[in-house]
Formats: structure tokens, C-alpha cells, sequence
């Protein structure tokens, strides 16, 4: 097992973890989508609407990340409208981080009816472990 495989595991874990997607544009504009990331078995993968945004620049760059937040606004913010620049760590090479996430995971993305997922780096950043509540998932809802 590598360390990146052990990362994953530690921040995804079995079935669906729900994050925030960063992926940038050929051109570099980011986008963000709340997304579940599933993993199963030795599997990690992700399903996509293929007219959207996050499926466009996934298409073409074949590069996404899985940011981990508890904070329910961006999780609303990010389904209905562009995220501004303010929420974001721009990155040198890969797509952007969401500035507030507790950790995130950066995948090489091959797209072949669902999306496949390969880890290249990740990071865990605060060691506090998420529980969500029915009130955090109503939030959501809402």
C-alpha cells in the first residue's frame, strides 16, 4: 500500500463521502460542485452530469479534487452558483483547494462512463474527525 492509498483511505471512506469538487477550466477559471466521491472495494469513482460544468473541465483536463468541509454554506453556495475567489487556494499545477477544508485528495479523473479515480497527493489538515448531524444534512436539503 502506498502512502497516497492510506491518505485515501483515512479521508474517503467506504461507500460515499460527500466533498466539494474543485476542477479548473483549460484556461484556468475554477468551479466548485458539491459531489459524493465513492469508494468501493479498491475502487474510487464518481458520477457526473456530463452537462455540466465540473464534467466539461474534468473532460478536458482529466484532473479534479476532493475537498472535505463541514461548512454547510459552501455546500449550498456551490450547488447553485459560482463560488468567488474568496473560498479558493489558487494552485500552481492542479486545481484549486477550497481555502477552509479540513482535507482534500487530488485525482488523475479518466472519464469512461463513470469517472474513475486515481490519487496523486492529498493532505489532511485538521485532525478533527466530521460528524454530521440531521441538522447539517437539512441544511443541505433546504
Amino acid at each position: 500500500m502506498s502512502d497516497i492509498d492510506g491518505t485515501v483511505r483515512g479521508i474517503l471512506r467506504e461507500g460515499i463521502t460527500e466533498t466539494i469538487v474543485t476542477t479548473s477550466s483549460p484556461d484556468g477559471q475554477p468551479n466548485a460542485a458539491p459531489m459524493g466521491i465513492v469508494r468501493q472495494g479498491g475502487a474510487t469513482f464518481i458520477r457526473m452530469f456530463p452537462g455540466s460544468r465540473t464534467f466539461a473541465n474534468v473532460t478536458a483536463t482529466g484532473r479534479l479534487v476532493a475537498n472535505i468541509t463541514t461548512d454547510p454554506l459552501v455546500f449550498v453556495v456551490a450547488a447553485f452558483e459560482d463560488l468567488d475567489a474568496s473560498y479558493f487556494l489558487p494552485q500552481e499545477d492542479m486545481p484549486p483547494l477550497l481555502r477552509d477544508a479540513s482535507a482534500w485528495v487530488y485525482f488523475r479523473a479518466d472519464v469512461a462512463g463513470v469517472v474513475r479515480l486515481t490519487p496523486l497527493t492529498g493532505a489532511v489538515i485538521s485532525r478533527e474527525v466530521p460528524a454530521f448531524s440531521r441538522g447539517f444534512a437539512a441544511v443541505i436539503d433546504a
